[in-house]
């Protein structure tokens, strides 16, 4: 089966979007398509991407059943994990009402502060398996289209 595999063009440094359609769905790095609505296939000839001087190149491959098989069944992981991410939690910004670093103003803000940060922390401890899997599951899609 044939088909675009579409990337973006970056500065030297950065790693491009690569993302594809399989049987009418998106696949790949989501960014680009999210962001403009998922177009159809032809948008991409012309469309240019956070700069003016910089588009999308397409390329047409060719991917056997397994290959297709693999794109999807990763596309569908990576939706999936996405879903099982708890939302990162929202913190109110902590205003500092004290001039000196002594006091019960200050040990209002710290004990604050503290609570904030554990809570993050927690958050990004619970997530580090999900990301973990997403990227491994990002990186093999991306091997696929980049074949």
């Amino acid at each position: 089966m044939k088909l675009t595999v579409i990337k973006s063009t970056e500065y030297k440094y950065n790693q491009p979007s690569v993302f594809a359609i399989v049987n009418k769905q998106y696949a790949g790095c989501l960014i680009y398509p999210q962001i403009r609505n998922y177009p159809p296939i032809e948008y991409w000839i012309n469309a240019t991407s956070s700069d003016s001087d910089r588009g999308f190149t397409l390329k047409e491959k060719d991917f056997n059943e397994v290959e297709i098989l693999q794109i999807e069944s990763l596309q569908t992981a990576i939706n999936g994990l996405k879903k099982l991410i708890p939302n990162q939690p929202y913190i109110a910004f902590n205003h500092r009402n004290f001039k000196i670093k002594r006091g019960v103003n200050y040990e209002i803000w710290a004990k604050k502060e503290a609570e904030n940060t554990n809570l993050i922390n927690n958050w990004f401890e619970s997530t580090k398996i999900f990301d973990a899997a997403l990227t491994k599951a990002m990186q093999d899609l991306r091997n696929i289209l980049n074949k």
